[in-house]
């Protein structure tokens, strides 16, 4: 933990020169007024925590999904009231979804001023498929975030399609069936 504490503090959040072409903009802009979702990620990029400041900066979101184990939000909130991050096996996934870099932007995000978080992957049993977890993410961001709320959703790429694909019903395509307008 000790060395997990000392590369969050040594993380630096800059802000990127994002450029995003104008037929994007426009998109991702329309997302968020219309859905209150802004979808999308590939665990384990160096810069994704990086991105999502920069996006929730450019689109004036202050909610943020994270695809990361909801037993782990208290740990979170804790860390984010005193700086402090307790050990949780949760912690450890290694997939990329949990970074120092996440925890830094988290606490920088925090700091700059109202941060609505939520940690939306779901603890499922053996016998759950892949298409079920993703009703119960996609169930679980439904209900805590409403449209007014314009939340920037972190998830795994093949959460995010809007359409089924091979592993089954993702995510995203059980969100834009609720809200339409999801990009």
């Amino acid at each position: 933990m000790d060395a997990f504490h000392r590369a969050v503090a040594e993380f630096m959040v800059t802000d990127m020169d994002l450029v995003i072409e104008p037929p994007a903009l426009a998109a991702a802009r329309q997302s968020p007024d219309s859905s209150g979702l802004l979808l999308g990620e590939v665990h384990g990029v160096r810069e994704n925590p990086l991105l999502i400041h920069a996006l929730m900066n450019a689109f004036g979101l202050t909610s943020l999904a994270l695809e990361w184990p909801e037993d782990l939000t208290p740990i979170i909130r804790a860390f984010l009231a005193s700086g402090t991050l307790a050990d949780h096996p949760w912690l450890w996934g290694g997939d990329g979804r949990i970074t120092a870099g996440h925890l830094e932007v988290l606490a920088n995000r925090a700091a700059a001023g109202p941060l609505k978080l939520i940690l939306f992957d779901a603890v499922i049993g053996a016998d759950w498929s892949w298409s079920q977890r993703d009703e119960a993410m996609a169930q679980r961001i439904l209900a805590i975030s409403p449209p007014s709320a314009r939340t920037l959703v972190a998830a795994g790429n093949a959460h995010t399609p809007v359409s089924p694909i091979e592993l089954g019903v993702p995510m995203d395509a059980r969100m834009a069936g609720q809200r339409p307008g999801i990009w």
